[in-house]
């Protein structure tokens, strides 16, 4: 599914992609991509597949390094550390008068403290503060309720300890980007990016909060056009209906759903799968794909994963 701003009915994004690679003109977009892995790959096809194989100033991202750099232009921080955060999760828990973790008066074991500062990352990329998680404790009872409370004071005494360092996590980041004014977000992408028309969000299938907010604000650029080809298809909920929440926030953020005319589209195994993986009754691929499929059947999951693996 290919979503946009632009008052479009349909797109070729990888014709689109294509024609910017062979020509050579990769100054003129730039491509946000889920993982670094990706970013190493896609940047290799682009060198194989640009003039004379010699590619320079090619602007793919993912996420964090595009968030990383839009941030460093308006201010300097430090990166946190995953030791820096380690010692800070321990001292923000030695302050704390728990409730639910008062069986730890001499001090968190190290397994533990890590599943805390896991979380707490978890909880800043996601968007939820202190603050709210305080709230949403609220709704809990018994020690659901004290566990989240407690958690809550190390998250908050844990954040003021990375704020007086000016130490930022990739969640720190988002907030802060996130936090700054449209025109002074545009200035810093333009410092970076000053020849880019176009931005390609590619490969994804979940944005958190922070990151389509992120999004957002790249796609109200002026004389920028930006797409999302997200891996998202509503009418197989078996599949698809955890993302339903992100398909309908990036439409309150007023993205729309335009025609894919990408030639991989024209597989017909491919939209099948789409359509009716998981699907309770008859549905039977087409004749001519039927007989390339070959039904491997384990016994248990841990074989099923060795299998697939």
């Amino acid at each position: 599914m290919i979503l946009t701003k632009e008052n479009i009915k349909s797109a070729d994004l990888d014709k689109k992609i294509d024609q910017y690679v062979k020509t050579g003109r990769f100054s003129e977009f730039v491509i946000i991509v889920p993982t670094n892995r990706r970013l190493r790959n896609l940047k290799k096809i682009f060198i194989d597949n640009s003039p004379n194989n010699i590619a320079t100033g090619i602007n793919i991202e993912t996420l964090t390094t595009i968030s990383d750099k839009l941030l460093k232009a308006s201010q300097s921080y430090t990166e946190l550390s995953e030791a820096a955060s380690s010692v800070f999760i321990k001292k923000s828990a030695e302050k704390i008068s728990f409730k639910y973790f008062n069986n730890y008066r001499d001090g968190f074991p190290d397994g533990t403290l890590e599943r805390l500062m896991n979380v707490i990352s978890k909880y800043k990329e996601a968007g939820i503060s202190p603050a709210r998680l305080s709230e949403e404790a609220g709704k809990l009872s018994g020690s659901e309720n004290i566990k989240a409370l407690d958690i809550a004071a190390i998250y908050s005494s844990y954040n003021e300890m990375c704020g007086k360092a000016n130490a930022y996590e990739l969640g720190d980041i988002y907030r802060q980007l996130n936090s700054l004014e449209t025109k002074e977000f545009g200035n810093n992408f333009r410092n970076e990016y000053p020849d880019a028309k176009e931005i390609f969000v590619n490969g994804f299938d979940e944005f958190t909060g922070p990151e389509i907010e992120i999004i957002d604000k790249l796609s109200v650029m002026s004389n920028i056009s930006l797409y999302i080809d997200f891996d998202y298809y509503s009418y197989n909920k078996f599949i698809f209906s955890n993302l339903d929440k992100n398909y309908e926030n990036l439409v309150t953020k007023k993205f729309h759903k335009v025609d894919d005319k990408s030639e991989y589209l024209n597989s017909e195994f491919i939209n099948q799968v789409r359509k009716n993986l998981f699907k309770a009754g008859d549905s039977k691929l087409p004749d001519k794909q039927a007989g390339q499929l070959h039904l491997i059947k384990a016994g248990s999951r841990a074989e099923e994963t060795e299998k697939i693996a």
